[in-house]
């Protein structure tokens, strides 16, 4: 799978995932609230939500250079919560590592085009600038 995150000048952020399914690791508990990015579509245009990343920092893949990214799009209002509190949550920012995996929140989005890919098998998913 390939996952190709692109902050794009005008604010927003486009996402392309390519190939198989994104499977999240059951040890994220918090997480089971929010639809996972995939190579098929996890939102409908006008849905929103804190786009959040897990890439997998494990010292193998990052030697290897196969270090893997997953999106997600979670519905808390007060974003992701950190690994050592899980009761601060944050829109925006580093969330934590734990388990070889480092947890970003990218900020309160909106999905505005949402499209298979024209070439291959896989999605195309494009949000907003952050709304707050």
């Amino acid at each position: 799978m390939k996952t190709t995150i692109k902050f794009l000048k005008s604010g927003k952020v486009s996402v392309e995932v390519r190939d198989h399914r994104v499977v999240m690791n059951p040890a994220y508990g918090q997480y089971y609230f929010c639809t996972l990015m995939s190579a098929e579509p996890f939102g409908d245009v006008g849905d929103e939500g804190c786009v959040g990343t897990i890439k997998d920092v494990s010292p193998n893949a990052l030697r290897s250079g196969e270090s893997r990214t997953s999106v997600f799009l979670c519905d808390n209002p007060e974003g992701i919560s950190g690994n050592s509190d899980r009761n601060i949550r944050k829109l925006n920012g580093w969330r934590g590592t734990t388990n070889d995996s480092s947890i970003t929140a990218h900020g309160w989005r909106r999905i505005e085009e949402s499209a298979p890919l024209k070439r291959g098998y896989g999605w195309r998913t494009v949000f907003s600038e952050e709304l707050k």
